[in-house]
């Protein structure tokens, strides 16, 4: 699963999923991409929450069960940010 990220895009419903998902606040949850250190629980709740946004029947456990080298998150205009740290 690709992740481009364009928050800009995101309704406040969408950011406050990822807020619960991720258990951060979206400003930690944009300190931790642009840092590089991207947890799991964090590449979960991105990818749960960008599932949803695509078909609103994606669950969470669903992103639970994509395997680690499936996933590559990268914001509109960069190239991927980073791999879940222990990836």
């Amino acid at each position: 699963m690709r992740l481009v990220l364009d928050f800009d895009n995101w309704t406040m419903g969408d950011i406050e999923r990822l807020e619960e998902a991720a258990d951060m606040s979206f400003h930690e949850v944009l300190k931790a991409l642009q840092s590089g250190t991207v947890r799991f629980k964090l590449a979960i709740a991105l990818a749960y929450a960008a599932g949803v946004r695509s078909d609103p029947s994606y669950t969470l456990q669903e992103a639970r069960a994509l395997k680690v080298g499936e996933l590559e998150i990268s914001t509109k205009e960069e190239a991927p940010l980073a791999a879940p740290v222990g990836a």
